[in-house]
């Protein structure tokens, strides 16, 4: 099941994001559970904040966080995301498009014009690139890193 996190959520996510942070390029830098911890807390508890969970028989298995911003550019509202990961128990299952469309359909409800989705982390990027085209979205550029 996709559902929105509640504080109560919060401790069994951030094994969730911690493992994520180990299976990516950015397992070289440090990992704060306590920056985590606030910035679930800030998402979980505000209106612009997005904070999605899978859970499965009972246990937490994947995360979507995201929010709401005003465009760089003017007033146009954009949603974008912090980060998408399922545990590597749940890959194949349907959690990843699941949790992908529920967030396009909170950004939506809230009046995003466009949602903007990465693949940073050097992680499956292809596999990722092509569920979020094959879920409507375009790819309009590259990311450019200078470091790790």
């Amino acid at each position: 099941m996709i559902r929105p996190a509640q504080l109560s959520d919060i401790d069994g996510l951030l094994p969730i994001a911690a493992a994520m942070h180990a299976e990516s390029r950015f397992r070289v830098l440090d990992f704060s559970h306590d920056k985590m911890r606030s910035l679930f807390e800030h998402l979980a508890q505000n209106e612009n904040g997005c904070l999605l969970l899978v859970e499965h028989e009972g246990g937490l298995h994947g995360v979507l966080a995201g929010g709401l911003a005003q465009d760089f550019f003017g007033q146009t509202v954009a949603a974008f995301e912090y980060g998408v990961y399922v545990s590597p128990a749940r890959r194949g299952s349907m959690d990843g498009v699941r949790l992908v469309k529920a967030y396009l359909a909170w950004a939506r409800e809230r009046g995003a014009v466009y949602i903007n989705m990465g693949v940073t982390t050097g992680v499956t990027t292809d596999r990722t690139g092509a569920l979020y085209e094959r879920l409507g979205a375009r790819k309009v550029g590259d990311l450019y890193s200078w470091g790790l």
